[in-house]
């Protein structure tokens, strides 16, 4: 299990970092840990074909997951054949999942192609992946992209709490490391915007010589990535899943 907290830094980051590390989690008792399975194992950019299939009864059949709504969800595992994941809207690049923003009790097939694709989501909250830039090309480090929005498009318009777009790795799912330890752009990253009120975003290696600081995120070269944007207690569009962020444009 991980258990995950977010804390806005607003206005006052001094006070945002101190309760953040207000933060603390014990166990009440020692854990017994159980016997593991023996399923087969497996990592991200090495997964597993029909084989998996072989230890399922195992996992199944192991320690019962008591979380209401479970047992209907192994019958329907016990007896799956592998369906159909394409769900959700494809538009400008980006991919808005079915499940997103929803603790989805039914579709969880598709939920768990998701989580594979950008790692669990949250209540409340609503995920957009970008995956493709100019041509449909797949996003990668080796060239330098563009996001322009209007001033109508500004993201922060369809977030009550707050957004964010960060890059990650298109196997691990892992935020790209970099020399500046800038793993997201947000309404904390000092945006500038044009003189009619519309940023530009801008995501390459090296920090292009047009863009503002703050507004590139950097994404090392020889490194395939796809975008996420979150949208905490969406409104708007995006709560009525109808947004989808401007197309990337190669520079």
């Amino acid at each position: 299990m991980r258990v995950l907290s977010r804390v806005e830094l607003d206005a006052n980051w001094d006070e945002a970092v101190a309760l953040q590390q207000q933060f603390h989690i014990r166990s009440t008792r020692r854990p017994v840990e159980p016997a593991v399975p023996g399923t087969v194992m497996f990592e991200m950019d090495a997964l597993p074909g029909v084989e998996a299939f072989d230890s399922a009864e195992l996992a199944l059949d192991s320690e019962a997951d008591i979380n209401p709504g479970m047992d209907t969800l192994q019958a329907e595992a016990r007896a799956m054949a592998m369906p159909n994941l394409g769900h959700g809207t494809v538009r400008n690049g980006s991919a808005l999942p079915s499940t997103s923003g929803s603790t989805a009790k039914t579709g969880w097939c598709a939920r768990s192609s998701t989580t594979a694709a950008s790692g669990p989501m949250p209540g409340g909250s609503h995920r957009l992946q970008g995956f493709h830039g100019h041509g449909g090309k797949p996003l990668s480090g080796d060239h330098a992209y563009t996001m322009h929005f209007t001033k109508e498009q500004l993201p922060a318009q369809y977030a009550t709490h707050f957004w964010s777009v960060i890059a990650v790795d298109s196997v691990q799912r892992r935020v790209l490391p970099n020399a500046l330890k800038r793993y997201l752009l947000n309404r904390e990253s000092k945006l500038q915007y044009g003189a009619d009120g519309s940023p530009m975003l801008y995501f390459a290696d090296a920090q292009p010589k047009e863009a503002p600081h703050g507004n590139w995120l950097p994404t090392p070269k020889g490194q395939g990535y796809s975008l996420t944007f979150r949208f905490y207690r969406p409104r708007g569009d995006v709560a009525a899943r109808m947004y989808v962020p401007p197309p990337l444009a190669v520079q």
